[in-house]
């Protein structure tokens, strides 16, 4: 069971990829500030 719940949580932490439903150009709206951090963070790496 250890196993398992190794492998879900580095998934869960470092993912390989993500896929965001309902991004947006609008840094104004939900989808846009979620697509900035996105790539700030990924520019920060």
């Amino acid at each position: 069971m250890k196993k398992i719940s190794a492998m879900i949580n580095s998934q869960l932490i470092e993912p390989r990829s993500i896929v965001v439903i309902g991004g947006s150009n609008n840094t104004q709206k939900p989808g846009g500030k979620t697509l900035k951090n996105i790539v700030l963070k990924q520019l920060h790496v």
